[in-house]
């Protein structure tokens, strides 16, 4: 028989997942803070731990929780949550996005697939095996994979348009998101058109789509790859002074030094980004594909002998 739900424990659930789609303006504590209450009034409500667990993994992969306090507390809410009830897809998609911050390809991918066939309908179980096919390099798999999700949820984060602006399929990528903007507003699509403009060589674009959306730091990669020398070195440097504070996201400050080209410095910080495990380096060997195929970024970089044992030394698989 199905398990009774205490009504206030799933108020607060319910509330955390809708400030989950909107944290930005909310705030992620909001987040947080909900789906605590639900396990403080029921501590045995799995469904709470699952999206917990989810929300700690997220926040932690953007940079705004230290990443190993985030997935520390990830992994205890994934724990309980599967000691609670195994058959929860959210579980293992939460359970996927901490082995991927483990490095741990295979057991990423074995959590992802595991939740889809407990729900193929979830939205957050389509998204975990999209995520890990495009750490992998499997970007036309997680395109397709990534297709099913608007349809289940045409309002929530754009992932389809994410896994576009990691991949070289930009005319198709490009023509998603702009159709995309015209239907809805979300503060990360303007980022991902400015972002695959960049990598496309449409610069033009990609600087008009920055300034209107006043993208500002988020979109220094942009500007390094477009150009815009002395802004993105501008931000380069203000990272650089508060990595000496707080938590830095080591990898955006390498992906703007790649971006102007300067290569020393930019392995310099994908080696920090290592040595803390940053969870950017998942995009490790994506950085390859893209350069490959794209007429900005500087391939050099990722051909470099000492870039390509970081991929060694994390084990992506071939």
């Amino acid at each position: 028989s199905t398990r009774p739900v205490n009504p206030a424990a799933y108020d607060a659930y319910i509330r955390g997942c809708l400030y989950m789609d909107i944290w930005r303006e909310v705030g992620w504590e909001k987040v947080i803070e909900y789906h605590q209450k639900a396990i403080r009034i029921d501590p045995t409500y799995a469904p709470a731990y699952a999206r917990l667990a989810l929300a700690y993994s997220g926040f932690g992969h953007n940079g705004l929780i230290p990443p190993g306090e985030a997935y520390r507390k990830a992994t205890e809410a994934a724990r309980k949550d599967l000691a609670l009830d195994e058959t929860l897809a959210e579980a293992h998609a939460a359970l996927s996005g901490i082995k991927l911050h483990e490095w741990d390809w295979a057991g990423a991918e074995r959590e992802a697939k595991r939740a889809v066939e407990l729900d193929p309908n979830s939205v957050t179980a389509i998204v975990s095996y999209a995520d890990h096919l495009v750490f992998v390099g499997k970007i036309d798999q997680a395109i397709a994979e990534a297709k099913r999700a608007p349809d289940l949820d045409p309002f929530g984060i754009p992932r389809l348009g994410w896994v576009y602006a990691n991949s070289t399929r930009f005319d198709e990528g490009i023509a998603h998101l702009r159709k995309e903007m015209e239907r809805r507003e979300h503060p990360l699509l303007p980022f991902f058109l400015t972002n695959l403009y960049a990598f496309a060589g449409r610069c033009a674009e990609a600087l008009a789509t920055a300034d209107k959306a006043n993208c500002g730091i988020i979109c220094a990669e942009a500007y390094a790859l477009c150009g815009r020398r002395a802004v993105a070195l501008k931000f380069a440097r203000e990272l650089e002074a508060r990595s000496k504070r707080e938590y830095v996201e080591p990898v955006q400050i390498a992906w703007i030094y790649a971006g102007l080209g300067e290569k020393e410095k930019a392995l310099e910080w994908y080696e920090e980004g290592y040595r803390r495990r940053s969870p950017q380096m998942l995009y490790a060997k994506r950085n390859v594909i893209m350069a490959r195929g794209s007429p900005t970024i500087k391939d050099d970089l990722y051909d470099d002998a000492r870039y390509q044992d970081l991929l060694r030394r994390m084990n992506f698989p071939p």
